[in-house]
């Protein structure tokens, strides 16, 4: 991996070793991303077309050399053994079809974990809601944190849900929480 790909990784996750946050954009980052706000503008430019319109020439070439040096770290990368992978959500009303057999592309990067525990955190504590996807040896996904577990996927990727299932896991010591799970693939 080259280093300039090594730092935007840092720049995208925000407990990533080689962090590297800017504090001075020309838009305001909403306060539940203000730890991470390199992720906030580069997911923001790839799934939304307005933001790109809000953007100074400066900001909008950096975040264009970022994203491209993202897509070329996880064109390299792969995570063997097949594991699952999980992502927290806070709520599925963006999805046209949020049933079994319902797809949708992630425009953005999709930011995994191998730990389910891990993204819960993403989702609201209300009505947890986490996808699960189940990795192979041909998939991209690029390893980049060991505190969160972190898999980072391609942007622009289409994903069916091929099933929904409620399943308790272990919040802390002392409380069980009832999730919804979709299963997905990717297509």
């Amino acid at each position: 991996m080259l280093p300039v790909e090594k730092y935007f990784i840092g720049c995208y996750q925000d407990v990533h070793f080689w962090n590297d946050q800017k504090s001075n954009w020309s838009f305001k980052v909403p306060d539940s991303w203000k730890d991470k706000p390199w992720c906030y503008a580069i997911n923001s430019k790839c799934r939304f077309p307005i933001f790109h319109k809000n953007l100074t020439y400066e900001e909008k070439e950096l975040i264009d050399t970022a994203i491209k040096n993202l897509d070329n770290a996880i064109s390299k990368s792969k995570v063997r053994g097949n594991p699952f992978v999980y992502r927290g959500v806070n709520n599925i009303d963006w999805l046209k079809n949020p049933n079994v057999g319902g797809t949708f592309e992630e425009k953005g990067f999709g930011s995994f974990s191998l730990d389910i525990n891990q993204t819960y955190q993403y989702t609201d504590s209300e009505n947890p809601i986490i996808f699960q996807l189940k990795l192979n040896d041909e998939m991209k996904a690029l390893y980049i944190d060991g505190s969160e577990r972190e898999i980072l996927r391609p942007r622009n990727t289409v994903y069916k849900i091929t099933n929904i299932i409620q399943r308790e896991i272990q919040i802390s010591p002392t409380l069980n929480k009832t999730i919804t799970i979709l299963k997905i693939k990717e297509i």
